[in-house]
């Protein structure tokens, strides 16, 4: 009998500890789920809540009224997600911010998008907000949505059409936005309550320096962290630096919610000067505000016609490298590498090139352009399977022992499915992984963190070679080479272009390649143009070197007929 009600006792706990296991997570999700669904009720943000393996846990109402509108059912929730929701994820999670903003536009209406990372619940929120023409022209004669409901300001329908009004009318007028820095990392910190009172504090702030300013400015809320600002019968420039300045300067003093400090990215423009409609004027204000956010001692940006000009061939460049890589139209050189011990050229540099319009594109232009619309990891994965089957080519024609190098981004080398990646672009090309070398940069080794540990030891282990990219540019410490299996640094060209000339240089290179040598890695200058350079480096025990002094950079014939003439592997 004791036996039998210990069994019972024990049976019970593990059926309530079960039972726990499994509704746990079930009221944690949907105590997200409630809180983050309260705001919509008055901003009718359409929300959606996804796991951490993208499967959908939670949508509001407002997504449910968008997806019946046009025609799905409340299951239909995916057909919300943004087509680069991936991208996206892996950028929150790389820059440890857990947020993204960007827009989309999903069954032809456009939105401010919103994506942030909950590292407790392992969930990702999406915040959607209209904000299309359609949307306007529809709600703009509605008095209930017209005023932000929390600060009683107008919202982006009344600052749509009040510069409507303005353009119509031909008055000169300046027209910004502003925004607060890291807002969705404030809302992942804090619930949402604490949030709509930071908001609440800054648009009275903002609202009383307007009105001390005397210009009649009008303010407006265009979303959650962005406010509108228009300036009647104004077009200096002197005026907006006065605003931005007193705006930073009482907000610099302020304690919002009694712990937080805010700070503001502001974005401007002139009518007529910048533009001749509504929509050029929102657009250029847009524009300054992004060009404003990504200059770190910028206060503000007012927008130009060389800005506009370089938005628009960035915008260009994007489009046209989206096709450049459906019909393989990127181009792979070879810059040679020349070991000064063995006195013979022993692999080379991939270097990605790209002639766009019959002119040639500086991957300093369009890599940064890659790497900002997302397309840096369907390009790095068609350079480096690219680079595999033409390494194994050259080895197919009896140079067994090569090594072709090729540039890995940081956003491609902390891509989840990267160590794959690279073993497809081995499988497929047939080639063995001693012969293939990839280089990445300090900034990746820098936070030494669990994940890159992994994969740089996962790399080694398959026998693949690593090298350290423009080595004493970034964050230079030869003791991260104690952590990871390093096989080769590059010293940077910037020290070796001058250093037959400049003491200093001369010394930088000599002590990295003394350090390097202890450390039994191999090290390569890059850049060597002048016999001067070839000798000092000879005399200081480096062991490679590339550069314009042995050859300029080869398409893949060029480079084969420069092994075979310079009887470079044996």
């Amino acid at each position: 009998m004791v036996i039998h009600l210990l069994l019972y006792g024990c049976l019970s706990i593990l059926i309530i500890v079960a039972i726990t296991a499994l509704v746990s997570p079930w009221f944690r999700n949907l105590k997200l789920a409630k809180s983050l669904a309260l705001y919509p009720l008055h901003s009718a943000n359409l929300i959606i809540i996804l796991d951490k393996h993208n499967q959908i846990n939670f949508i509001n109402s407002s997504a449910i009224t968008f997806l019946q509108k046009h025609g799905f059912s409340s299951d239909d929730g995916k057909v919300l997600l943004p087509e680069n929701l991936e991208f996206h994820q892996h950028n929150a999670l790389t820059d440890k911010q857990y947020h993204q903003y960007f827009e989309v536009n999903i069954q032809q209406h456009s939105f401010d998008c919103e994506l942030l990372w909950h590292p407790k619940t392992k969930q990702w929120t999406i915040s959607l907000v209209a904000i299309s023409d359609y949307t306007f022209n529809r709600q703009k004669s509605q008095p209930q949505i017209r005023v932000n409901p929390d600060t009683g300001l107008d919202n982006h329908f009344v600052f749509k059409e009040t510069i409507e009004q303005m353009v119509d009318e031909r008055q000169s007028f300046i027209a910004g936005q502003l925004e607060i820095r890291s807002y969705s990392k404030l809302l992942a910190d804090d619930d949402i309550e604490t949030s709509r009172r930071v908001l609440k504090e800054l648009s009275n702030l903002l609202k009383e320096i307007c009105a001390n300013i005397d210009l009649n400015i009008r303010i407006f809320q265009l979303s959650e962290k962005r406010f509108g600002l228009v300036l009647p019968n104004n077009n200096s420039h002197q005026t907006v630096k006065r605003l931005v300045a007193t705006i930073n300067n009482k907000v610099k003093k302020t304690q919002f919610s009694g712990q937080h400090s805010l700070q503001l990215d502001y974005g401007f423009t002139n009518f007529p000067t910048d533009g001749n409609s509504t929509e050029e004027i929102i657009r250029n204000t847009r524009i300054a505000l992004e060009n404003s956010a990504s200059q770190e001692f910028t206060d503000y940006m007012m927008f130009s016609n060389e800005l506009g000009q370089s938005v628009s061939r960035q915008n260009t460049l994007q489009d046209a490298m989206r096709s450049a890589l459906l019909d393989n139209h990127f181009q792979l050189f070879f810059q040679p590498q020349y070991s000064l011990k063995e006195k013979k050229v022993i692999g080379a540099e991939v270097l990605i090139r790209w002639q766009f319009e019959e002119q040639w594109i500086s991957p300093s232009e369009f890599i940064p352009l890659a790497e900002h619309s997302g397309l840096i990891l369907p390009l790095g994965n068609w350079i480096l399977t690219s680079v595999c089957h033409k390494a194994k080519h050259l080895v197919a024609k009896g140079y067994e022992d090569i090594i072709i190098a090729v540039n890995i981004s940081p956003k491609q080398f902390s891509a989840p499915n990267f160590v794959e990646m690279v073993k497809r672009a081995l499988l497929t090309s047939g080639l063995d992984a001693k012969n293939l070398e990839l280089e990445i940069t300090e900034g990746v080794l820098f936070n030494k963190d669990a994940d890159t540990i992994n994969t740089l030891n996962l790399l080694n282990e398959m026998g693949i070679n690593l090298a350290i990219d423009d080595f004493g540019t970034g964050y230079s410490s030869l003791s991260y080479l104690q952590t990871f299996p390093v096989n080769k640094l590059k010293i940077d060209q910037s020290f070796v272009r001058n250093m037959h000339l400049n003491k200093a240089d001369k010394s930088i290179v000599k002590s990295v390649i003394e350090l390097g040598s202890e450390l039994g890695v191999t090290l390569i200058a890059e850049g060597v143009e002048q016999s001067e350079q070839v000798e000092l480096l000879t005399q200081m025990g480096c062991d490679e070197i590339q550069g314009f002094w042995l050859s300029k950079p080869l398409d893949e014939s060029y480079f084969s007929h420069f092994l075979h003439s310079n009887k470079s592997l044996s």
